[in-house]
């Protein structure tokens, strides 16, 4: 059994000996579930094929897949299955609250409220333990080797290798944060205004600028080139900035409001009041285009997005919009988005009321609006959600359910 709030081991217990590189965003980071649109003409899909395994999984937390090996968390145990044919590899009991972190041919890590454990991925038995330190709240901080944590009682990073449970580095800046991109990079901005970007494997400063901001920083974000920042002036004033990388210079300021009204879209910065989001030019804050009564916009690439609507209802529709212009590329009905991949795909699935409450699994080409069947499942949620590899499809549905990729 593996209780996360176990004190450490002695300092003599054995240690692991490899690593793998990962980062958070194989799917991001938390898989979107949303809805999107596609053609009727889907009438024309063929019989899907049986599923490589199935796994009854009550209260699955999370599933991830290295190679030909699926892992899986609940909430009572971590387990391990061979895909090739189905066969469980291993099973550990966890008690008290978990997250499964990482998952490589090496390392399976978990984190509870106060701990992080790092599990012999062949054998399920537990390698190393740190104690006082939490995974960073988006999940698969991995990078570089290390997993991205948090000490329980202080405004620290810190990187803790996968392969051996030990502290790599700490930072002591409050705001420093992760950007989004497959770079991965721990960005930082002193009160002198000093940004810099550091490598996440040894946290050695890679880049350096200095940002002509009139205040404190907290909360940084770097794409395209451009930097964006939220600060707090010594009069009690607040704003958010755009700044160029090379020079540091401010490009534009935009209006007085929640930074949380705006993020990174591909090359475009997306702005939403209401329910309207409008896409703006990363130099000037000119508004390149608006869309109508689309609350949720996540990229698919640089280029494209996918734009839904924040509602209950399970057929709510989305678009394909060209990240630059605005323009819908595509409008597709009739399916639960579960899981992006690789653009473009798209990870869907749609209730089939024959089936008494089951559902067709499908990748969507995004660029086409063709959809290709993956699976079937007797049963669906309306939680479930799914991962892809290069060779396998993973869905949580009330079981787990693992398909292999057509080739």
């Amino acid at each position: 059994m593996i209780d996360l709030d176990l004190p450490a081991p002695r300092p003599d217990a054995p240690r692991g000996r490899r690593r793998r590189v990962d980062r958070r965003p194989a799917l991001a980071t938390s898989l979107l579930l949303a809805a999107a649109l596609l053609p009727a003409a889907d009438a024309r899909l063929c019989a899907p094929a049986a599923p490589a395994i199935t796994v009854r999984a009550d209260h699955a937390k999370s599933v991830r897949i290295d190679g030909d090996v699926v892992y899986l968390l609940t909430a009572a145990s971590a387990e391990s299955y061979r895909l090739s044919d189905g066969a469980r590899r291993w099973s550990v009991t966890v008690a008290g609250p978990a997250q499964l972190v990482h998952a490589d041919a090496e390392r399976v890590v978990l984190a509870g409220n106060s701990s992080l454990v790092g599990l012999d991925a062949a054998t399920g038995a537990e390698v190393w333990r740190r104690t006082g330190y939490m995974s960073v709240p988006d999940g698969d901080a991995t990078a570089s080797g290390v997993l991205l944590a948090s000490p329980v009682t202080q405004l620290r990073l810190a990187g803790i290798d996968i392969r051996t449970g030990d502290v790599r580095w700490t930072l002591d800046a409050p705001n420093t944060l992760l950007p989004a991109g497959d770079d991965v990079r721990i960005a930082e901005v002193g009160k002198d205004g000093t940004l810099r970007l550091r490598d996440a494997g040894s946290a050695a400063p890679v880049y350096t600028v200095r940002l002509d901001l009139p205040g404190s920083v907290s909360r940084v974000d770097v794409a395209g080139g451009r930097v964006f920042t939220s600060w707090s002036g010594h009069d009690a004033t607040r704003g958010l900035t755009v700044s160029d990388l090379a020079t540091g210079r401010p490009l534009w300021r935009p209006p007085d409001g929640p930074d949380g009204g705006m993020w990174w879209c591909g090359q475009t910065l997306c702005s939403m009041t209401g329910l309207d989001t409008s896409g703006l030019d990363p130099d000037t804050g000119r508004e390149r285009w608006r869309l109508y009564g689309w609350s949720l916009l996540t990229p698919l690439d640089d280029r494209h997005l996918l734009a839904t609507r924040n509602s209950a209802d399970p057929d709510r529709g989305g678009l394909v919009l060209d990240t630059g212009t605005g323009r819908v590329l595509q409008t597709i009905e009739g399916w639960d988005v579960v899981g992006i991949v690789a653009w473009p795909g798209v990870l869907v699935a749609r209730r089939d009321a024959r089936s008494g409450g089951g559902a067709m699994v499908a990748r969507l080409d995004a660029a086409t609006g063709a959809a290709t069947p993956l699976g079937r499942v007797p049963q669906w949620t309306a939680s479930a959600r799914c991962v892809a590899s290069a060779r396998y499809l993973a869905c949580l549905h009330g079981r787990l359910s693992v398909w292999r990729l057509p080739r």
